[in-house]
């Protein structure tokens, strides 16, 4: 696994850090701005560029921890890219606050406005590398980790959005993915022994059932979830079916193999705010009946069974009628 860094930046940030925030998807907003809010300023800020951030995103509940804020700030804002579903908003400004340049009157429409000025920012690459960035320098100082006023609050903001970026929290595992027939005699051999059929026959009803745990400052606990999705994909996805989690970590679920034969891939994608992408993938063979597997009998073709036999019995009756017709008769009559 691969982790960055934070990025912390304050009001000059250097042409490498916003290179590298852009390749993120994250824009900072132009040199000798900052962020300001005159409602909620700290009463040592007289530039009012020192205030109580109360933005935290809920959805960044993996990277924030229990903090509940405000947290507070002095720093340049940022932009994050919509349409980037890697980079996450943890931390944006209140509805007061706008972004402008400092000791200069204001002219044109500020760069950041409200809520949508970033202040903390998170990304999370494919490969599960993690990189945080914050316009704030001040933030991860003593001057404001140890101040009487929310600096609690930034203290453990800033405690666990560094635990997150080194992945010491948030990172899950995956482990002991299986699957197998559920009924088969041979059910409960081939779990103790630890091997799994990978052919079955379509229509067959089989189980599977997976552990994922959730590292978090090296301890390893069962990872708690109810939207744990199994995947059957043959070239495209032909099911999905909702894992149930119990108190050990192990998410089960049943599917029944599709009807139509072919090598399919048993797919557990999950990919969750905050949360390391797992992705656990198992080939298996979907065969169909075999010459000797199929019904004798089958009820729906009663009727053409009825029809055959009707046929065969009306055959030998008419047979039997017309060799025995004429038995005991004969022919009367003279020649001329």
């Amino acid at each position: 696994m691969l982790a960055l860094e934070p990025y912390a930046g304050d009001f000059e940030i250097s042409e490498t850090i916003r290179n590298i925030a852009g390749e993120c998807g994250i824009e900072f907003d132009n040199a000798r701005t900052a962020v300001i809010d005159h409602f909620t300023a700290v009463s040592a800020s007289q530039d009012h560029t020192l205030f109580k951030a109360s933005g935290l995103n809920p959805t960044a509940k993996a990277i924030i921890g229990d903090t509940i804020g405000p947290v507070l700030y002095s720093g340049i804002g940022m932009n994050i890219d919509r349409g980037n579903a890697l980079t996450l908003g943890v931390l944006h400004g209140n509805p007061t606050t706008y972004s402008a340049p400092l000791n200069r009157h204001i002219k044109i429409y500020p760069d950041n406005v409200g809520t949508e000025t970033m202040l903390v920012t998170s990304m999370q690459a494919r490969n599960n590398a993690r990189v945080t960035f914050t316009g704030s320098m001040s933030m991860v100082s003593n001057k404001l980790m140890g101040n009487n006023d929310h600096g609690a609050e930034t203290t453990a903001l800033i405690a666990s959005l560094t635990a997150w970026t080194f992945q010491e929290i948030a990172v899950l595992q995956v482990s002991r993915p299986s699957h197998w027939l559920t009924n088969s005699s041979i059910a409960d051999e081939q779990r103790q022994k630890g091997s799994y059929g990978t052919v079955y026959r379509v229509g067959d009803h089989v189980a599977y059932s997976i552990d994922i745990a959730e590292i978090a400052n090296n301890r390893s606990t069962p990872f708690r979830a109810t939207d744990v999705e199994l995947q059957v994909v043959l070239v495209e996805t032909v099911a999905q079916i909702i894992l149930t989690g119990n108190e050990n970590g192990t998410f089960s679920g049943q599917f029944r193999a599709p009807d139509v034969p072919g090598v399919y891939r048993l797919r557990v994608a999950y990919r969750r705010p905050g949360f390391s992408n797992i992705l656990s993938i198992a080939r298996v063979t979907v065969r169909p009946f075999n010459h000797d597997e199929f019904e004798r009998f089958l009820p729906i073709a009663y009727p053409f069974y009825t029809g055959l036999v009707s046929l065969l019995v009306g055959f030998v009756t008419f047979g039997i009628a017309f060799v025995h017709a004429g038995n005991g008769t004969t022919r009367k009559g003279k020649l001329t």
